[in-house]
């Protein structure tokens, strides 16, 4: 029997507010974290361009999408509700450039 994504019933505000947030402060975390980190190495590894971006921008999402799942996970909602599907459709996904 698999488990069924029913929406639940509307979450008050103040829990609306709070989800919120928790939202941008992981967003805040990820973007700083990963942009500092980001300049670091690509400074240490004489990456410059593109390239510079796509370590930030990997290490960025690398810090977001765990963080997000966790917060999902105690909020109880299952991963699919996220759009994600289990580890190897979201890695397919990645590797598609659709994640």
């Amino acid at each position: 029997m698999t488990a069924r994504c029913e929406p639940r019933a509307f979450p008050s505000r103040s829990r609306s507010l709070g989800r919120a947030l928790l939202g941008g402060l992981i967003m805040a975390t990820a973007l700083g974290a990963g942009t500092a980190v980001g300049s670091v190495l690509t400074k240490a590894t004489g990456l410059d361009g593109v390239p510079a971006r796509l370590v930030s921008a990997a290490l960025v999402s690398a810090i977001a999408a765990p963080l997000v799942l966790l917060a999902a996970r105690r909020a109880r909602l299952p991963a699919r509700l996220l759009g994600t599907g289990g580890p190897r459709a979201m890695f397919r996904a990645f590797l598609a450039g659709r994640g």
